[in-house]
């Protein structure tokens, strides 16, 4: 997973968490991500899925977890201070997003309606995945499940995660086999717990400040109640948890505070959760519930990772890959907050209940920079040549959709298909992808088309460096003088 070293963190402040009326001097971090780069990443087979015309498509400006101490923790728990992670009880999770975005309504799953505009036409869905141990060994998602999370789905984004884990991502749906055993394996993402806004679960308001009309409007507050926070699927088979939505499952009935500024036209999302089950008596108004195996007397961070510790030694099958590195850990690793590692996945919902696909994606976190395709710390000249040898190695074969080696590979089956190397998203990978790099003809690296590009160009060209094979075509010939005549033009 992504953490201190993998991804670019700032010092915790109050535009961050807006909500905030007293901050500790505890030195926090928050993950960041660039603002206005959503771009619509549709799923569904056939490509005719239909969004909302009105929708702010989901926009990620920041992710933070951190420990916190509300005021008043059984009647405001979203007023308080921020207090060292080490030791805390309580955890507040924000995730604040560009524009305006409303509270998912549910999609018609498990029973519940089809109703995704209950709060407005533009509903944010996807996961925020936690790791609370820090171990890229355990957590995850097994099956279907695993088709709809970050590592399934970041590719879709041209990027590549720079940790470990980047080596697992799918790089296509043709490598959505759900098996485990066989790679990628894009289950393993690392991921204990999720922030879940997948709209399958009934969704009920609890409480409006605006003008009392159930939708999310712009200056407004609204809380609203589901299971929004969940352990993660993969452990479901292996755990002996009861309560939940299904047996093993450990999803607890909980609230999530949206609040939209208008001056600053962002919408924060908010959740306080327990770290300890002391943490949960505080919230709850009560006395500190027992450590045991039921989800609905009482949950926390503690009681779910006590639970993984003593389930994993007896767990067999698939999930056993994902929880027995839990096997004689210490329950004190899992419970620093500002120490848990995140990623992101979100977008928005069709508008037809009956379309092929849940989710259009919009967004991914953090720091995942378009043309990554190596998964190191930069973007340049490696990952050009990891794009130019894919295609090589991929033109005409049966992974081509048109089967012809042309110097461009078809993406078939799109949008529900997709390629890491499609970094245009055009369903088809070819040299007009390196554009995204900057002027594909600029090869002297120096950002401005001269006449040294020119020479640069003869020079490659001369010397069979395939650099200079602009038409993508494993051969240096004519065309490539008029395809870098045509670069050199745009």
């Amino acid at each position: 997973m992504r953490g201190a070293t993998g991804t670019r963190l700032v010092a915790f402040s109050l535009a961050v968490l807006a909500a905030v009326v007293a901050v500790s001097e505890a030195s926090d971090e928050v993950y960041i991500d660039p603002r206005g780069d959503a771009v619509l990443r549709p799923t569904d087979r056939g490509g005719f899925g239909m969004v909302h015309p009105d929708a702010v498509l989901p926009d990620i400006v920041s992710l933070a977890n951190v420990g916190w101490q509300p005021f008043s923790p059984a009647s405001d728990p979203y007023s308080g201070m921020i207090v060292d992670s080490e030791g805390s009880d309580i955890f507040r999770t924000e995730v604040v997003f560009d524009g305006l975005v409303n509270p998912p309504g549910p999609l018609g799953l498990a029973g519940q309606p089809f109703d995704p505009y209950r709060f407005g036409t533009s509903p944010v869905y996807g996961f925020i995945e936690l790791s609370v141990d820090r171990r890229e060994s355990t957590g995850g998602h097994l099956g279907a499940s695993a088709e709809s999370r970050f590592m399934a789905n970041v590719a879709r984004f041209g990027a590549r995660p720079e940790s470990s884990i980047g080596e697992l991502i799918a790089t296509s749906a043709d490598d959505y086999d759900r098996d485990i055993d066989t790679g990628p394996q894009y289950e393993r993402s690392g991921a204990d717990w999720s922030l879940s806004l997948c709209g399958c679960s009934a969704v009920t308001l609890v409480r409006e400040i605006g003008n009392g009309n159930g939708l999310f409007e712009a200056g407004e507050t609204m809380i609203v109640r589901g299971r929004f926070f969940s352990r993660s699927e993969g452990y479901i088979p292996a755990s002996r948890m009861r309560g939940g939505s299904v047996d093993g499952a450990y999803d607890p009935w909980v609230e999530l505070h949206f609040s939209h500024s208008t001056s600053m036209d962002e919408t924060t999302v908010t959740f306080v959760g327990a770290v300890t089950n002391r943490g949960y008596g505080e919230l709850a108004g009560t006395s500190t519930p027992p450590i045991n195996t039921r989800a609905d007397d009482g949950w926390s961070i503690e009681e779910g990772a006590t639970e993984l510790i003593s389930s994993a030694g007896g767990a067999t099958g698939d999930a056993r890959i994902l929880i027995i590195d839990w096997n004689g850990r210490d329950i004190e690793d899992s419970l620093e907050p500002d120490r848990w590692e995140a990623t992101a996945l979100v977008g928005t919902s069709y508008t037809d209940q009956f379309v092929d696909g849940l989710y259009a994606w919009t967004d991914v976190g953090f720091e995942l920079e378009p043309g990554n395709l190596d998964g190191d710390s930069s973007v340049g000249l490696l990952d050009q040549g990891v794009l130019r040898d894919w295609v090589y190695a991929t033109d005409g074969t049966p992974f081509d959709g048109d089967g012809i080696k042309n110097g461009v590979v078809v993406v078939d089956r799109t949008p529900f298909n997709f390629s890491l190397y499609d970094l245009d998203s055009s369903g088809e990978v070819r040299h007009q992808d390196l554009a995204v790099y900057g002027p594909r003809a600029d090869l002297d690296s120096d950002g401005a088309l001269t006449v040294f590009d020119f020479l640069a160009f003869q020079n490659f060209f001369d010397a069979g460096n395939m650099r200079a094979d602009f038409d993508f075509s494993e051969t240096l010939d004519i065309f490539d003088f008029l395809a870098f005549q045509n670069a050199f033009d745009e």
